[in-house]
C-alpha cells in the first residue's frame, strides 16, 4: 500500500511539473496592486487617489481587493451620482492609521493623540470594518485611551 501512494505521488509530481513547462514563455503571473492606503473613496467605476486623482478599476478583482480590505471608504455606486463627483472634502484621512479611536479624537499607531476634524471624519471611522472605536472620550481610561 505505501509503495503504491508513493508512486502516485511521484507521478501526480511529474503531471503537475510538465504543465507547468508547458505555459507559454511570455505568460506573466497575475496580481493586485493597488494600495489600499493610497485610495482615499472607492466607487463601483473606480476611485479617487488621496492626491486627488482619478483612476479605474483595472479589473474586478483589484475592486474586490480593495473592497475586502480593513478600513476600504467603498461606495457601491458611480462616482458621478455624487455633486462633488464623489471626493469628499474634509474627510480625507486614512483610517488604517487609526490605533484606537474615540469619541473626542484618536490615537494613531506612532502614540501621537489627534482630534477628529469634524463629525463625518469620526463617523467614517466608527463605521469601518474593524474600527477599534470606544464610544466614550479617552481620558476615561487610565492609560488616557492608550492600550499597551
Amino acid at each position: 500500500m505505501h509503495k503504491v501512494l508513493t508512486g502516485a505521488i511521484v507521478a501526480l509530481g511529474l503531471t503537475g511539473a510538465s504543465l507547468a513547462f508547458a505555459l507559454p514563455a511570455d505568460a506573466q503571473p497575475v496580481g493586485i496592486s493597488i494600495n489600499v492606503g493610497d485610495v482615499a473613496f472607492g466607487y463601483q467605476d473606480g476611485y479617487w487617489d488621496r492626491a486627488h486623482m482619478w483612476h479605474r478599476w483595472r479589473n474586478d478583482a483589484e475592486m474586490q481587493y480593495y473592497i475586502a480590505a480593513p478600513g476600504s471608504q467603498y461606495n457601491a455606486w458611480r462616482h458621478d451620482r455624487d455633486a462633488d463627483m464623489g471626493w469628499r472634502s474634509g474627510v480625507v484621512f486614512n483610517v488604517n492609521d487609526v490605533a484606537f479611536g474615540y469619541r473626542d479624537g484618536y490615537w494613531d499607531h506612532g502614540h501621537q493623540w489627534h482630534v477628529w476634524r469634524n463629525d463625518e471624519e469620526m463617523r467614517n471611522y466608527r463605521n469601518a470594518p474593524g474600527n477599534r472605536y470606544n464610544d466614550w472620550q479617552h481620558e476615561r481610561d487610565a492609560d488616557h485611551g492608550w492600550h499597551s
